[in-house]
Parts: structure tokens; sequence; C-alpha cells
């Protein structure tokens, strides 16, 4: 069995931290089935866990790691955040793996949802925005004017009349 305590005072309080996240856990499971599940868990048990493997894998937490350590901490305390407590809690989420999560795969579904979104939405202004620079560097008025973009604020139109170009603001 995993000691609640480690005798440095900074993994200790990790270790609380975690075990306040993990016990929300039987408060925020609603089915009957998974509610017999969680409470069978050790909230204690498994915060040691996860911090002993925080510990092993980015070592101390005053260290250059310590970015990484507050992002775990807050995903595991966020309350739009339960599936992440309860999947470690239930051990489908190991503390060798949370660690080695990127943020994104921490948040909350609903948070992945919106970035995967705002990635999207990126995607297609970028694909557009493309598009419409290869319209401007091809597009040629019929009399032989020619379409240029100025820092996408003014739009030229270069008229090439008697071997001379002879330029019009618009």
């Amino acid at each position: 069995m995993i000691s609640r305590t480690t005798g440095d005072s900074n993994r200790d309080k990790v270790r609380e931290m975690l075990h306040k996240s993990l016990s929300k856990v039987a408060n925020e499971v609603v089915a009957v089935e998974m509610k017999k599940r969680v409470v069978s868990c050790d909230s204690w048990t498994v915060a040691a866990s996860v911090e002993s493997a925080m510990f092993e894998k980015l070592g101390s937490f005053e260290g250059t790691q310590k970015a990484k350590y507050r992002s775990i901490l807050f995903n595991m305390g966020n309350s739009s955040n339960p599936d992440l407590r309860r999947k470690v809690l239930l051990g489908e989420i190991s503390g060798e793996r949370l660690v080695t999560m990127e943020k994104e795969e921490m948040a909350s579904h609903k948070i992945q949802l919106q970035v995967q979104n705002i990635k999207e939405k990126a995607r297609v202004r970028e694909e557009n925005r493309v598009k419409s620079m290869i319209m401007f560097q091809s597009d040629t008025i019929a009399d032989g004017s020619r379409i240029l973009s100025e820092h996408r604020v003014r739009v030229s139109v270069l008229r090439a009349k008697q071997g001379k170009d002879k330029l019009i603001s618009g």
C-alpha cells in the first residue's frame, strides 16, 4: 500500500489536491453501476499513485516541470471535467499516462469540441485566404488589366496601355 505522505511538503500537497479532486467523483456519477465501481476505489491510493508517477516522470514540483504539474492539477480539479477524474480514479487513465497527456487531451469533452471547432474554422479561413490570393494573382480583366492586392487594404488595378503601366487606385 502506498503511504499518504512522502515527507516532502510539496509532494504531500500535490497528493492532497489530487485526493480532493478524486473524492468528487462519487458525487458526480449518476449511474448506479458506475457509482458502485467508483465507491469501491480508494481515492487516497489513486492520488498517491498518480503523484508518484508525476514525481518519477517530472521530478520536483519546484523544478522546470512546475507548469506541467499545474496543468494536471488544474484539469483534475476543474469542475467541468468530471470525465477525467472518473477515468483516473477507475484506472482507465493511469498516472503514467496522465503525465504524458497534452493539455488538449486532458480537457473536458466540451472544451475539446470547442477547440476542434475553432481549428476547423481557422483551417477554412486559411484555405479561403489562400484561394483569394491565388485568384488575385491570376485574375486578369478583359482589357489586359491585372488586379493586385496591397496589404489587404487597397486593391489597385494596373492597366497596360500603349506599353505604359498606369496605376489606378480603388
